[in-house]
């Protein structure tokens, strides 16, 4: 089974069309993304241990390198194009760009718009601008000065707060809003805050998460959910305009789960 898994991560990681793939290993794309971020999430692991036991900065970097390619699906050329337009192109598309010749934006943006409509159809490129890297917008700011509204006074002990700080909508489950600046997850990313936004400061049991993420029936490492956490908090804290000293919203219960410490009129969820 661990040669089988190799075998199958080697070709998810190359230049295979995905339905070749997909015949050759009789298992979906989606079950195929599954196994590569379970293998991935290893891969960073193995080389987060090796930089504390001062192993090769190499081999550190290469597991690092492996586990973006598994992540993508993709040879290591197309790496520059998966991370500056995940969101908008898939793997095959990305092949097919590679096949071309064209491995960045900058290449892509210079060929005709005729031969960018052959190689992408029905890919609007006008949303280039806007997914590449979109500048995030300046935090909204809650205030917490009186605030009266017709009839309804205020106690000087409950905040009022002027729009919800984070906002999801099921319409794009590739991105959030977080104190006005949008966030791109990846999907277990998007599910865990999913997850943990439809109960506000109540804990939501380690149980439940697996649940959610994955589902009842697929069998993941216990610590997984982990990793996709330290994930998603990262991104949280740089769209607050904060490094790793930034306090998190997520909070975690030991031995029991994690909770959303937002209160729950700041949470939009649709």
């Amino acid at each position: 089974q661990a040669a089988r898994l190799a075998l199958v991560m080697l070709q998810w990681a190359s230049s295979e069309p995905t339905l070749e793939i997909e015949q050759a290993t009789q298992l979906p794309a989606g079950r195929l993304q599954l196994c590569a971020e379970t293998v991935g999430w290893l891969l960073q692991i193995i080389s987060r241990i090796g930089e504390r036991m001062n192993w090769p900065a190499t081999d550190c970097a290469r597991l690092s390198r492996w586990a973006d390619r598994l992540a993508a699906g993709l040879p290591a050329a197309g790496l520059e194009l998966y991370h500056a337009a995940h969101r908008l192109l898939d793997r095959d598309h990305i092949l097919s760009l590679l096949e071309a010749g064209v491995d960045n934006w900058a290449v892509l943006l210079s060929l005709p718009a005729e031969q960018r409509g052959k190689l992408l159809p029905h890919i609007d490129l006008d949303q280039l601008p806007s997914i590449q890297s979109p500048a995030p917008r300046p935090p909204t700011l809650v205030s917490y000065q009186s605030v009266t509204m017709p009839h309804q006074p205020i106690s000087p002990s409950q905040p009022q707060y002027s729009e919800p700080i984070l906002r999801m909508d099921k319409g794009r489950p590739d991105q959030v809003i977080f104190r006005g600046s949008e966030i791109y997850l990846r999907p277990a990313e998007y599910k865990l805050l999913r997850a943990l936004a439809s109960q506000p400061r109540r804990c939501v049991s380690y149980h439940t998460l697996y649940n959610e993420i994955w589902g009842p029936d697929e069998i993941v490492e216990s610590a997984q959910v982990h990793w996709h956490r330290h994930k998603l908090v990262k991104k949280l804290r740089a769209a607050n305009g904060g490094s790793n000293g930034t306090v998190s919203p997520i909070k975690t219960i030991p031995r029991r789960g994690y909770i959303l410490d937002l209160d729950p009129r700041q949470v939009e969820v649709k």
